[in-house]
C-alpha cells in the first residue's frame, strides 16, 4: 500500500551498526509538485546547549518520553520518493503523526530559530503563514 507524505507525519529510521540512537523525524511540508521535495526535521533530547526555540514534552506525542527539542540546525529538504522507498523497504517506520497544533508550533519555530539553514527559511517562509 503506497504511503503518502503529509505535514505532521513522523518517521523513525531503523538503527544500523554505526548509530547508537534513532531520532524521530517530522514532515513539515507537502511534497513540492515540481521537485517532489519535502522538508523534514528531527527531535532530540533537550540538553543545556540545545536550541530551545521549540521544546516538546511527554504528552505532545507518543514517542516523546522526556523534554525534547526540534533540532532545526539539521532540517533537511529531501525527495519524498526517497522517504517512500525507505518506508517500503522497512528502513523507515512511519509513526503517529503530530497534532495540527504541535505541527504549527514546529513550523513557526523553524522560521524563528537562529539555527535553521537560510535555504530552508527561504523555502518555507511563503509556506508557513
Amino acid at each position: 500500500m503506497p504511503f503518502n507524505i503529509n505535514p505532521g507525519d513522523t518517521l523513525l529510521p531503523k538503527l544500523n551498526k554505526h548509530k547508537q540512537t534513532s531520532h524521530l523525524w517530522v514532515v513539515l511540508t507537502k511534497p513540492d509538485e515540481e521537485s517532489g521535495k519535502t522538508v523534514i526535521v528531527n527531535l532530540t533530547t533537550k540538553r543545556d546547549y540545545s536550541d530551545s526555540t521549540t521544546v516538546l514534552d511527554k504528552g505532545d506525542h507518543p514517542y516523546i518520553n522526556r523534554p525534547s527539542v526540534i533540532n532545526y540546525a539539521y532540517t533537511k529538504l529531501v525527495k519524498s520518493d526517497d522517504l517512500k522507498k525507505g518506508i517500503e523497504s522497512g528502513y523507515i517506520q512511519p509513526y503517529s503523526p503530530f497534532s495540527l497544533t504541535i505541527l504549527i508550533k514546529i513550523q513557526k519555530g523553524l522560521l524563528q530559530s537562529p539555527h535553521t539553514p537560510k535555504k530552508i527559511i527561504n523555502y518555507c517562509s511563503s509556506l508557513f503563514k
